[in-house]
């Protein structure tokens, strides 16, 4: 039988704009969790004007992207099992991995 596709149809790619947004996501945490936690004096030092602003609103914006991204890995994961149909179809890793640092990210915040 040949194979009669021409290119990425509709559930591809959106599945490969689930994976870039949940990667830009993951980045975003970090990114927050580097600048509202330094690691050392000099950090701290060197960044006064962070030091006077609350952190309160970076701490439920953190909150938010973690929600977010386990509802994008959900969804991603979805539509990546709707569209097992060939043997070439492979799952992507990439809404397991990132479904996975959102459960441990959550379970962190809500410990300490």
């Amino acid at each position: 039988m040949k194979n009669r596709r021409r290119g990425p149809d509709f559930v591809v790619k959106v599945i490969n704009w689930i994976s870039g947004i949940s990667w830009g996501i993951l980045v975003t945490i970090f990114l927050f969790l580097i600048i509202s936690n330094p690691t050392s004096k000099g950090m701290s030092v060197s960044r006064p004007s962070l030091k006077a602003t609350s952190t309160a609103w970076m701490s439920n914006a953190i909150y938010a992207f973690l929600i977010f991204l386990i509802l994008l890995s959900i969804a991603g994961i979805v539509f990546n099992m709707t569209r097992m149909k060939r043997k070439t179809d492979k799952m992507k890793l990439t809404f397991f991995f990132s479904g996975i640092l959102a459960v441990i990210g959550l379970i962190i915040i809500n410990i300490a």
